[in-house]
């Protein structure tokens, strides 16, 4: 079972010939996702910590983005104290090195005002914190923080059990701009006629003894083949992988449309039951505790107070 399945064109393989029963939820919850496109998502980023730390914001911050060296770069633009931050990313001397003095963390470590998570807290992790919000951060240029909304986004939404901004998720993204040579569609063309031709060649490579396979992916790299879409087990045997061929289809349909104009990325919130509100739209309280001199009036505040008694049903 996965609450999360993705769309049937990318479909494991092993899956797509199982029937297919999808269960409704009788209190599932509505979740709104507010876009906030930017040209740089780490100079946003940054000004919502340089807020927070001068409290001109309510609730603590959780950014999910898969990538340590933006993380760090945020961390050296902003130069929080340690004890203001929790970090949580595969630990490994790599990392270790990208954050210098801020220590890699579990996700049951207490929150802090500012917590960041990379890929490996996106499933199956519970975080808790009352006054956590959620921002899934997205930079075009970077394909490791473009998330497929079907699965990865939808995940990521449900980290935080018990936040009492639960209903609401923050995207904060640039677009991957992205032409590429070709459309997804003919692209997809050109993969599956690749496919074709090295379902061709499987049988001369499996054909060679072991000692001149194994010399042919140390020449070529396991990588090489597998952007051919064969697979390379431990005895040097190549099987073709349907499977790689879909997730190439997934990851250019990501970057080269999805990321790439406003009107697909719209259209794949709707698609996975999400409510979309643009970033114009600023609470009365929030204004209020950036600048509590700010002048408002009583239809913003009453529009709030409408958003606030209608998200408790």
């Amino acid at each position: 079972m996965t609450a999360t399945p993705i769309e049937e064109e990318f479909m494991l393989v092993e899956l797509k010939e199982l029937p297919i029963l999808e269960v409704i939820w009788s209190n599932r919850r509505k979740v709104t996702v507010v876009r906030q496109p930017v040209s740089s998502p780490q100079r946003y980023v940054s000004e919502l910590i340089t807020k927070k730390l001068e409290d001109k914001s309510f609730g603590n911050l959780h950014f999910f983005v898969n990538s340590v060296k933006v993380i760090s770069n945020i961390l050296k633009r902003t130069n929080i104290n340690s004890v203001d931050v929790k970090v949580v990313c595969a630990d490994n001397p790599y990392n270790d090195r990208k954050l210098g003095a801020y220590k890699i963390k579990k996700p049951s470590d207490k929150a802090c005002k500012i917590n960041f998570y990379t890929s490996t807290c996106f499933e199956g992790c519970d975080i808790f914190d009352k006054e956590g919000k959620t921002y899934v951060v997205s930079e075009g240029r970077n394909p490791n923080t473009l998330y497929d909304i079907s699965t990865l986004f939808i995940q990521i939404i449900g980290r935080i059990r018990d936040s009492k901004y639960g209903n609401e998720v923050y995207h904060i993204h640039s677009s991957s701009s992205y032409a590429g040579d070709v459309s997804y569609d003919e692209f997809k063309g050109i993969a599956d006629r690749e496919y074709r031709v090295s379902a061709s060649c499987i049988n001369e490579y499996n054909s060679e003894p072991v000692h001149l396979k194994k010399m042919r992916v140390e020449k070529w790299s396991k990588e090489h083949f597998e952007n051919r879409f064969i697979y390379v087990n431990e005895e040097y045997t190549f099987e073709l992988d349907r499977n790689l061929l879909n997730k190439s289809l997934l990851d250019y349909k990501l970057k080269s449309e999805v990321y790439n104009k406003s009107t697909y990325l719209i259209q794949s919130y709707k698609e996975n039951g999400l409510n979309v509100r643009s970033s114009e739209y600023i609470k009365y309280s929030d204004k209020l505790k950036a600048n509590t001199s700010t002048k408002g009036n009583f239809k913003e505040a009453i529009e709030e107070y409408y958003l606030l008694a209608t998200s408790q049903n």
